[in-house]
């Protein structure tokens, strides 16, 4: 079995290939061998994330970095943070150039 806490981050753009949130982009917030817990801020809040097998997240190779530096689980994270994180790290994938990254959801 392939652990979880060696492939992701906290702080890292994913995108769920699988369930019924398949195409949304989350930011991992927490990590650990088995699970990654995700939250966008809006659907899916800060306080209560998202348990995801990491067999069903694609990683992006991007990471809000003003967000990694915070331990897990701070007060620092909050949703609007969050929200504002996935939103300019899609942004900056839709530039000309950048490997578009499938956020649909």
């Amino acid at each position: 079995m392939e652990r979880a806490d060696l492939r992701f981050s906290p702080g890292q753009l994913v995108v769920s290939k699988a369930g019924r949130d398949r195409g949304r982009a989350y930011l991992v917030v927490g990590v650990d061998p088995r699970w990654v817990y995700v939250a966008d801020g809006s659907v899916r809040d800060v306080r209560r994330p998202k348990k995801k097998n990491p067999r069903h997240l694609a990683p992006t190779g991007r990471v809000a970095e003003e967000l990694a530096q915070l331990p897990p689980g701070s007060r620092e994270w909050s949703n609007r943070r969050v929200r504002e994180a996935v939103a300019r790290l899609l942004d900056e994938a839709a530039k000309p150039g950048e490997a578009p990254v499938d956020a649909s959801g």
